[in-house]
């Protein structure tokens, strides 16, 4: 069930018009995996469109906090 949500989730993510929801969806799954290149990169990307998303925000300190060369500063900016 996770790998077909997951597979719905990376569909929707191709599509022009994104929702918060995917983003902020994907991108903890990515933390959860500990694949912190893609979570940045999906928070990013998200925040580019919605820049008040705090789900997003806290996704992207966590990837920056625990990535293999933390950004701690970074991360801290993040946090509201």
């Amino acid at each position: 069930m996770r790998d077909r949500v997951i597979s719905i989730l990376e569909k929707l993510h191709e599509g022009t018009e994104i929702a918060l929801p995917v983003y902020q969806m994907l991108s903890g799954l990515a933390c959860e995996a500990e694949n912190w290149t893609r979570a940045i990169a999906l928070c990013e990307d998200g925040l580019g469109r919605y820049p008040s998303a705090h789900g997003l925000m806290n996704n992207l300190a966590w990837a920056l906090a625990y990535q293999e060369s933390p950004a701690l500063e970074e991360a801290l900016d993040h946090i509201q």
